[in-house]
């Protein structure tokens, strides 16, 4: 049985109304992905993207990762990941599809994936845009992801406190 983990990518403050361009990108990927695959794939999101799969009628979502479990803590991929595999696991779910942008942050979601004890199950999510209007600064380009990427490694700084 497979299972598919989107992560987020970018914010913006009034996302219900307003989503964010990298985010409705990654809910289109997952909506060919969800289709293309044969048999049943369990969906796990994390809010930002949640929101705009809901709104397509998405039904394979089984979960929607709001918040870290620690109170004021920032939302990232590897506490997306972690509240992921316990759902995962709890289905069944053996093979998971990670669906990330694909300049950089995938291949830091794959490797969570790996980590957690899952297969890595590659596929073609294509272009994911980058959104100049996000909250997150190192959301908002290439090369600002690439610091960001850069920051991360040297200092171990992620995030901010905003969702």
């Amino acid at each position: 049985m497979k299972g598919l983990v989107v992560f987020s990518f970018g914010y913006r403050q009034n996302e219900s109304n307003d989503p964010c361009l990298s985010n409705i990108d990654l809910a289109n990927a997952v909506t060919r992905i969800v289709r293309e695959e044969r048999g049943a794939v369990y969906v796990v999101a994390q809010h930002g993207v949640a929101r705009i799969l809901a709104q397509n009628g998405c039904s394979n979502l089984i979960l929607t990762v709001h918040r870290h479990r620690q109170e004021d803590q920032y939302l990232d991929s590897d506490e997306v990941m972690a509240q992921a595999a316990e759902a995962l696991r709890q289905q069944g779910v053996t093979q998971v599809i990670s669906v990330a942008q694909p300049w950089l942050h995938s291949f830091k979601c794959g490797r969570l994936v790996r980590q957690c004890g899952f297969q890595l199950v590659r596929y073609h999510v294509g272009l994911i845009r980058f959104d100049r209007q996000s909250q997150q600064w190192w959301t908002r380009s290439w090369y600002q992801l690439l610091w960001y990427t850069i920051k991360q490694i040297i200092s171990g700084h992620r995030g901010s406190t905003r969702r």
